[in-house]
C-alpha cells in the first residue's frame, strides 16, 4: 500500500507554482490592463449597490413595483417587456436595477417563509417492509 502524500510539501509546491504563475502574468501589460478594467467594473458595481442600498433604506420605492396588498408580485407585463438595453456604468444607480433588487428581496423572503412552512409540515417517511 502506498504512503499518503505529504500535505505540507504539496501545499508548499502549490503555493510556489501559484506565485510563479502570478508573477509571470503580472509582467504582461495586456493582462495588467484587463485586471485594472476588471477592478474598475467591480468598483462601479459596488458603488451602484451602495447607492441602491442607501435609496432602499431611505424608503424610495414606487407603487408600481410593490405588487398588491396581499404580497403578490406585480403582473408580468410590468416586469420590463420594453426594457432598455444595458448601458455603460455611470456611477449612478439604475432605477431598474434597484427595482430588480427589491423584487429579488421579496422573492427571497417568500421563499424563506415557504421553506420554513415545509419543514414544519414535513413528516418522516414510513419504513417499507
Amino acid at each position: 500500500m502506498a504512503e499518503p502524500p505529504d500535505l505540507q510539501n504539496l501545499a508548499k509546491q502549490y503555493l510556489d507554482l501559484w506565485q510563479d504563475q502570478l508573477g509571470g502574468v503580472s509582467k504582461d501589460p495586456q493582462t495588467a490592463e484587463i485586471m485594472a478594467q476588471t477592478m474598475e467594473l467591480m468598483n462601479a458595481g459596488a458603488q451602484a449597490f451602495a447607492t441602491m442600498a442607501a435609496a432602499q433604506s431611505s424608503g424610495n420605492t414606487s407603487d408600481n413595483d410593490q405588487g398588491d396588498s396581499d404580497g403578490n408580485p406585480p403582473p408580468p407585463d410590468s416586469f420590463g417587456a420594453g426594457a432598455r438595453p444595458a448601458g455603460a456604468p455611470s456611477g449612478a444607480a439604475d432605477p431598474d436595477l434597484a427595482k430588480l433588487a427589491r423584487r429579488l428581496e421579496r422573492i427571497e423572503e417568500r421563499l424563506t417563509a415557504l421553506e420554513a412552512g415545509s419543514k414544519k409540515s414535513r413528516r418522516k417517511p414510513t419504513k417499507k417492509p
